[in-house]
């Protein structure tokens, strides 16, 4: 089949739309997102923070020993996978936190598109998450959030689907997101109501929901089992079992916050305590630092605009709900009818993916830091795009300037989160709202 290039007056009517200079600031920013979050990856040499958690485990494990980190064995996997056919380096153990971080950026995107069923909200939630600080510090470390993160939102994105098989394979995603952190298994609460919404009958949603839980164990299972063979450990097959139940009891014995960077979950929409992952001072002066800080305009903005979205769900609902006085329509089918109405699709389900990850910390006293704020704004980036992508359909002028805005701010802040020398000028302006 012989496909006909567009002609010059196509390109030159659409180079002549608001969308071409929107698309344009996009691309170049997501550039720039990927060249900060991969330049230098083996800088510094030395393992910063939490590092050595993770990667001493991975090389315990290609040793034969068992896993004795406390959290599940998934991160530590993909660390010492890249460790079996490459060079133990700084760029081996933070290679697999790096192909997760591009991972995020197009899921972010691919999930807003699909909640919001526009292409351009795609669009800015994936510059979003490639230009903010905490995505593109996680990118450059050897931890194991951003992985846990990208699966959140992969079993997210799936859900939004209307096939089945999409509905299973999120079920996958989400027991691979328990076998990285616990928390992953929130996911659960949101993707069911997703795949409520789109069912259409119950049978369908419970044999679904059947289907989807034994992935999720499935999923689970594996990966213990993989990681008690390659620990040998007796009884590989129950070592996802017996490394639950005691990585489990001592998180819940973990309470108390004796570490200076443990922090509130209600303080992190204004965090007050930022965690800073390397601090280098070089012989020239200059200072190489690597902090979570993200994007202070995303930052503060992203919880508005999840409420905001949350109060034009729930109004909607309710008008729905009410109905008139003399409509045939039953009180359940009403009610049926607004939780399924346009608004609650994407805003109400949305702000349910936002919270359920925030609610362990909300429910339990276990030391808490700023980055298990994480995969919340994540979701809080995409209500962001999904606000300023109906602004851009009345004011496109007016909402590139604010993407613009949000790049430079982003382009400011780009040396603390890519490591890249400043001085201590150049530091104090930059941290002038954390003293």
């Amino acid at each position: 089949m012989i496909h006909k290039l567009p002609s010059k007056s196509t390109i030159r009517s659409w180079l002549a739309s608001p969308q071409a200079p929107l698309v344009t600031l996009c691309l170049l920013a997501i550039v720039g997102g990927v060249w900060i979050r991969s330049q230098a990856l083996d800088y510094p040499s030395f393992m910063q923070l939490d590092e050595h958690h993770f990667v001493e485990a991975a090389r315990a494990m290609l040793e034969g020993h068992p896993d004795s980190n406390d959290h599940p064995p998934l991160g530590k996997l993909l660390i010492a996978a890249v460790l079996s056919v490459s060079k133990d380096g700084p760029i081996a153990w933070r290679t697999s936190s790096l192909w997760f971080g591009f991972g995020s950026i197009l899921l972010a995107r691919t999930f807003a598109k699909r909640l919001f069923r526009d292409p351009r909200a795609g669009w800015l939630a994936g510059v979003f998450v490639a230009i903010d600080g905490f995505f593109i510090a996680y990118s450059r470390l050897a931890l194991i959030d951003g992985v846990l993160v990208a699966m959140m939102l992969g079993a997210a994105t799936l859900s939004l689907s209307d096939r089945r098989w999409s509905w299973i394979l999120s079920g996958t995603l989400i027991g691979l997101a328990a076998s990285v952190k616990f928390t992953g298994i929130v996911m659960l609460v949101p993707v069911a109501l997703a795949i409520a919404l789109r069912a259409g009958t119950f049978r369908r949603f419970f044999t679904t929901m059947l289907a989807m839980c034994l992935a999720v164990v499935g999923a689970y299972w594996i990966v213990g089992t993989i990681a008690g063979t390659l620990g040998h450990v007796d009884q590989p097959w129950l070592y996802a079992w017996k490394d639950t139940r005691s990585d489990a009891l001592n998180h819940l014995g973990t309470v108390g916050r004796a570490h200076p960077m443990t922090s509130r979950w209600y303080t992190w929409f204004l965090p007050e305590t930022l965690v800073n992952f390397g601090f280098v001072l070089t012989r020239d002066g200059s200072i190489r630092m690597l902090s979570m800080l993200g994007n202070v305009l995303l930052w503060w903005s992203s919880p508005l605009c999840v409420g905001a979205g949350l109060v034009i769900g729930v109004r909607s609902a309710v008008r729905i709900a009410m109905g008139k006085a003399d409509d045939e329509t039953s009180v359940r089918g009403r009610i049926v009818d607004a939780l399924r109405s346009e608004p609650m699709r994407t805003w109400g389900l949305l702000f349910v993916f936002w919270i359920a990850p925030l609610v362990p910390w909300m429910i339990s006293d276990r030391d808490s830091y700023a980055y298990h704020y994480m995969p919340t704004y994540a979701f809080g980036l995409v209500a962001v795009a999904g606000w300023l992508s109906k602004a851009f359909a009345r004011k496109p002028t007016w909402s590139i300037a604010v993407l613009g805005v949000i790049v430079a701010v982003s382009a400011f802040y780009a040396p603390l989160w890519g490591q890249l020398p400043v001085g201590y000028a150049g530091l104090d302006a930059r941290l002038f709202l954390w003293r």
